[in-house]
């Protein structure tokens, strides 16, 4: 773009350039941004193709948003019903950097201002926010935000705006990571392992000081290593993954060639001798995949090998080892967009600015890697103790690079850091102590990470617990060893955590391999409703809660669990709510003649309304997965809160006192030897009005059995 005359945006588009007089996040050309539309025909999109062709630099970047961007879910709808799609502004349609906020897992509402990071700029607009609609959607919304980064061309719009961000080098800048790993290793304090022999170094590295790699067994005990948190890739693909077996464990002590390394493995030892170390763990060659019992050893100290690598780096690229992760990608066509700039305050000033989705979510997003949602690597179960667990960690996509230590995170594009909140390990020394107030932002901590977990993907069904068993020793640990760790539940939390719901299209596993009350028991996401944060009151009594390992690692894999309580039992019938605007409820809980006394949540069964797949739930969905919905009770056990506003002040959400009664819906299976009823878990209740509550008043206490 050579001038502001350029034939660079068609009139419409116009109306999204950043009015920098008016500072208020308004834009120019649009008077009225609440009104400013595009609409189009989709998947054809004649409209925006036609003003693509005739030069416009920002329509070809909502066609790459709406073909590229825009979820499964809401393409199916599309496809499924009308093809209308619009495109609108936010309110407002351009956010500063110091109007951004984020949660934290302590649900604490953070300001970002040039305050809250380490290193100060001007402030300045940081995205642009478009608003995907369509009749098709049902009344739901799709946001996609359009981030600002410096034109080259331009540096003097870029100072005068206070746009932060740059774009990516477009080879991998080894030189950066290096000084982000000198810098946290030379003074981040918080960073360090707490004493040298607290270290515990894996049975076996790959050594790569000589030319050719090799695997060594018992490596030396002042060993610094690189770990690689990477996708194996499908089990089918053309090239299968490298490992070590029994068979080849020898041969790997001999010598790996570079040669028949994949490609990410390949990318490690550059990295890793770059930065000037001489030993690597990669899982597949590290651990003896066909035997059991090493492998069941290995997995057990995975966390360990996580927490104490020097550094991590997350092979974001792609979904296989053969992917690698140093070479970039090539830009998509229309991925970004060269958008003209006159300022309003000094005519001096003109040039222009860019925008693209390239981080697609906030790089001070304190407590989950959400920089890497998208990526097949946020959706593999594993990876996601091998983050938590890693004291650093190096994140390469293709496109960019991220960097996040127990002090820091940052991306590559930005010139500023950010505080890391309480990601990673360093919570665990911040939490770990008797304060009961301490202790339940641990169990906080652990509902929030399952719930993530619960939404990534296994290869193996049978992998759900050692997936997490390093973070439950984790967790063991912040709770001073004191707590009993239950098939994914602790026991000092259990009547919370037994009250998880299934979020939608969950399926059970192939083969037995959880309690039925445990989340481990179900594929699929789960999650804890918000105002279970603060606390219920107990009304059973748990006389027995225990499992039984498979193997020897405790937080590993169970052949059996149970829990012996005594509550209150009565029998209900359920029934399918058919309306769509019930939209949170699965079912209605009645009493015997049929009178509705609560809420219902069936284990697998989807809620009325937007499916994962973008369809929408039907009537067909009244088949409770094979339950025979005439023969279940409700047992109370708790009394829960309900949200009953917003504090004007906080903005947080307030909470009733507990006086609503929430619990399990069971099945029975049969009865004990010693004549206890048996029960299995098929959902939860929540009597959620005040008029329902004297509908539970009464009830004789039972002893029982879940399994």
């Amino acid at each position: 773009m050579s001038s502001l005359t350029s034939p660079s945006l068609c009139q419409t588009c116009q109306g999204i350039i950043y009015d920098d007089q008016l500072q208020t996040c308004a834009i120019a050309r649009s008077k009225d941004p609440l009104t400013w539309k595009q609409q189009d025909i989709y998947p054809d999109l004649p409209l925006l193709s036609s003003s693509s062709l005739k030069g416009c630099s920002f329509c070809p970047y909502l066609i790459y948003v709406l073909r590229e961007k825009l979820p499964l879910s809401f393409k199916n709808m599309l496809q499924n019903n009308s093809s209308e799609i619009s495109i609108t502004l936010g309110n407002p349609p351009y956010l500063l950097r110091s109007q951004i906020t984020y949660y934290t897992h302590e649900q604490l509402l953070i300001q970002h201002d040039t305050t809250t990071s380490t290193n100060s700029t001007k402030d300045g607009p940081y995205w642009l926010e478009l608003i995907i609609s369509s009749p098709a959607f049902k009344g739901s919304q799709w946001i996609s935000r359009a981030f600002l980064y410096q034109d080259p061309e331009f540096p003097f719009v870029s100072t005068h705006l206070g746009i932060s961000l740059c774009l990516p080098s477009p080879s991998t800048p080894l030189s950066l990571i290096t000084s982000w790993l000198q810098t946290c290793l030379a003074q981040h304090t918080e960073c360090q392992s707490q004493s040298s022999s607290a270290i515990s170094i894996p049975t076996r590295l790959i050594d790569i000081s000589s030319t050719i790699p090799r695997l060594i067994t018992n490596p030396p005990s002042n060993a610094e290593y690189i770990a690689l948190s990477y996708c194996w890739g499908s089990p089918h693909q053309k090239i299968p993954q490298l490992t070590t077996t029994t068979s080849t464990l020898s041969q790997r002590k001999s010598g790996i060639p570079l040669d028949i390394m994949p490609q990410t493995f390949q990318d490690l030892v550059h990295l890793t001798r770059h930065l000037g170390y001489k030993y690597i763990w990669i899982d597949a060659l590290c651990i003896i995949q066909d035997d059991p019992l090493d492998w069941e050893t290995e997995a057990a100290k995975m966390f360990s090998v996580y927490r104490d690598a020097v550094l991590t780096v997350v092979a974001g690229k792609g979904g296989s080892c053969h992917s690698g992760f140093l070479e970039r990608n090539e830009k998509s066509v229309g991925s970004m967009a060269r958008i003209p700039f006159e300022s309003s305050s000094n005519t001096r000033v003109k040039g222009g600015y860019l925008l693209s989705d390239l981080i697609d979510k906030k790089v001070w997003d304190a407590d989950e890697p959400s920089h890497m949602r998208g990526a097949i690597w946020a959706s593999r179960g594993w990876t996601l103790q091998e983050d938590v667990m890693s004291r650093r960690v190096v994140y390469l996509t293709g496109e960019t690079g991220w960097w996040r230590c127990q002090r820091e995170r940052k991306g590559e594009q930005e010139h500023q850091s950010h505080y890391s909140g309480v990601k990673g390990i360093g919570w665990m020394k911040m939490f770990s102590g008797d304060d009961e107030e301490e202790k339940e932002k641990v169990y906080a901590r652990w509902r929030v990470l399952i719930a993530e977990y619960s939404e990534r993907k296994l290869s193996f069904e049978g992998d759900k617990y050692p997936a997490v068993s390093g973070l439950a020793k984790s967790f063991s640990g912040a709770l001073g060893g004191r707590d009993c760790y239950l098939g994914g539940i602790w026991k000092g939390d259990l009547i919370r955590q037994l009250l998880w719901e299934c979020v939608h299209d969950s399926k059970r596993p192939k083969e037995w391999r959880a309690p039925s009350w445990s989340w481990a028991a179900w594929d699929g996401s789960v999650d804890w409703r918000s105002s279970l944060v603060q606390g219920v009151v107990s009304l059973c009594s748990i006389e027995e809660a225990r499992v039984v390992p498979l193997g020897e690692d405790a937080f590993g894999r169970l052949k059996d669990g149970w829990i012996l309580m005594s509550a209150s039992l009565r029998g209900v019938k359920l029934r399918v709510c058919e309306s769509d605007s019930d939209t949170d409820i699965s079912v209605e809980v009645c009493d015997t003649n049929g009178k509705m006394i609560a809420d219902g949540w069936v284990d697998g069964m989807t809620c009325s309304g937007i499916k994962s797949d973008g369809s929408w739930k039907g009537k067909d969905m009244g088949i409770l997965d094979g339950l025979d919905a005439r023969d279940v009770v409700a047992a109370v056990i708790a009394l829960g809160r309900i949200s009953i506003g917003w504090d004007d002040d906080t903005g947080e959400t307030q909470f009733s006192d507990p006086k609503f009664p929430t619990g399990l819906l069971l099945s029975k299976t049969g009865d004990a030897p010693e004549g206890v009823p048996v029960y299995r878990r098929v959902g939860v209740f929540w009597a959620q009005s005040l008029n329902l509550i004297k509908e539970w008043e009464g009830d004789v206490h039972e002893y029982f059995k879940v399994v």
